[in-house]
């Protein structure tokens, strides 16, 4: 979760971590609650500013739920007691977990202008048509596009589903004189055009789409690039940056170079596709250099376009430092101004934020994979997963790599021993989570893991290019 700022009132946390992965969902009255996008029926932490917060949160955890805090905790308190966790949330608020942490965290190409439709049938689904209004009025223009696409026969089946239920929503969110909802509807009486792709074609384009990306990624020490094994290269840490913002090759790719300069060190990164150097998310980011060993921060400087970065997506940051020091004792890192976590640069840290980035990237390709399986998802005749369209995806192999990193000595600097054994213990039921989910134990799993495990719109749109052709995904 991103790092929780100073709270008053009643909060409770089960990890006590700031980690890639949890998402926050805001409640009435300023409550929150958090989950795991790993297992989005459950919470993880959960705040109530206020008694009327506290009842805002038991609308969802119960009435039993608040007076067990209540009797535990009559005026406001932090615990960290298993009794005051909440029992799993409903199906619908599962589905609005992975909207938001597909928009939070998910590495992998996303459409923006999509995620708000993705985010209304969360909030609908949870039983709060007043949020589902609120996420669908700004994209309604989208919501009128997609359902000629559907018309068109250019989405999978599932995506059309999606576009039918989102189109239901808006006639019960919006008012019968609403001016989108009336687009809307138009839109919907136009009927169906003849289909440009068939159902094998639409699942042929988006296997060999989700095929393409997988096959930019490295996979395990044998298969890393060259220049990943160059000196002073170092991985963001994905709490500390937004999704998307940065290049992303796979978990084990080093993003960040640095090489010494005149009077310091030069940092190099790049921008992913379709960012550009001007977006107030890139303003915001800064290098921070520290020393290796210790962790402790020597400078910092903004990253900055570097040349012509529109074409090439080359940003650069410059930091100052004593002549004395040595590029091979120092470790850089990444953060965003308006992000409050910062990255961890400490030993331990740096291999707790490599093993985060080896769970977020198995959860990051199974989706992924379920994107490019297109209807093949569904389970086969004898009760088993289909294969894959795009071949095996890396997400087990991400995940053993994860495992094994977690095998590390813990640093007698920075943080403590006691401390790093906790976030070894968290990282390790998060391992084994995801292994059960979609690991080496995959196979055991069944369809009761469909409803969460399938793609949102937002995730299949970027695989379709023939909607380019449509006013609203046009760049």
């Amino acid at each position: 979760m991103t790092e929780l700022p100073t709270h008053t009132g009643w909060f409770w946390c089960r990890d006590r971590v700031a980690t890639p992965g949890i998402v926050e969902i805001p409640m009435p009255y300023g409550g929150r609650w958090w989950a795991d996008v790993l297992a989005p029926r459950v919470c993880v932490a959960f705040h109530a500013p206020s008694m009327s917060a506290l009842a805002g949160l038991a609308a969802l955890f119960g009435k039993a739920w608040r007076d067990t805090v209540i009797e535990d905790a009559p005026l406001p308190a932090d615990s960290v007691a298993e009794g005051w966790a909440p029992a799993p949330v409903p199906e619908g608020w599962a589905r609005l977990v992975v909207a938001r942490g597909v928009r939070r965290w998910m590495p992998y190409p996303v459409d923006e202008r999509v995620l708000p439709i993705d985010e209304a049938i969360g909030w609908h689904l949870a039983g709060h048509p007043e949020m589902a209004a609120l996420a669908l009025a700004p994209v309604a223009n989208v919501l009128v596009d997609l359902i000629a696409a559907q018309q068109g026969g250019m989405l999978p089946q599932s995506a059309c589903l999606d576009v039918e239920f989102a189109v239901t929503i808006a006639k019960d969110v919006l008012a019968e004189s609403n001016p989108d909802r009336l687009d809307i509807e138009a839109a919907q009486d136009s009927g169906p055009a003849e289909p440009s792709l068939s159902d094998e074609d639409l699942s042929a384009v988006l296997a060999d789409w989700a095929g393409r990306l997988f096959a930019l990624e490295p996979v395990g020490a044998l298969a890393l690039r060259p220049e990943d094994s160059e000196p002073n290269r170092e991985l963001i840490d994905l709490r500390s940056v937004a999704a998307r913002i940065l290049a992303w090759r796979g978990p084990e790719h080093r993003e960040l170079r640095a090489v010494a300069v005149p009077n310091g060190i030069r940092v190099d990164s790049f921008l992913a596709e379709d960012v550009e150097p001007s977006d107030w998310e890139v303003t915001q980011l800064r290098v921070y250099a520290a020393r290796r060993d210790t962790g402790e921060v020597l400078g910092s400087a903004p990253l900055v376009a570097n040349g012509d970065a529109t074409s090439t997506g080359l940003v650069s940051a410059h930091i100052t430092l004593d002549p004395s020091a040595d590029l091979e004792s120092i470790v850089v890192g990444i953060g965003q101004d308006d992000i409050p976590a910062r990255p961890r640069l400490d030993p331990a840290g740096q291999t707790l934020l490599d093993v985060d980035r080896r769970i977020l990237g198995a959860w990051a390709s199974h989706r992924l994979d379920q994107v490019g399986r297109g209807e093949s998802s569904e389970q086969s005749e004898h009760g088993e997963l289909a294969e894959s369209a795009v071949g095996r995806s890396p997400a087990a192999d991400h995940l053993l790599d994860a495992q094994t990193l977690l095998d590390f000595p813990a640093s007698s600097d920075g943080v403590g021993r006691g401390e790093i054994d906790v976030l070894r213990e968290v990282a390790g039921r998060r391992i084994a989570l995801a292994q059960h989910l979609f690991g080496e134990d995959a196979s055991k799993a069944t369809a009761h893991h469909a409803p969460v495990d399938r793609p949102l719109l937002a995730e299949i749109v970027p695989g379709l290019p023939g909607l380019a052709s449509f006013p609203s995904f046009r760049r």
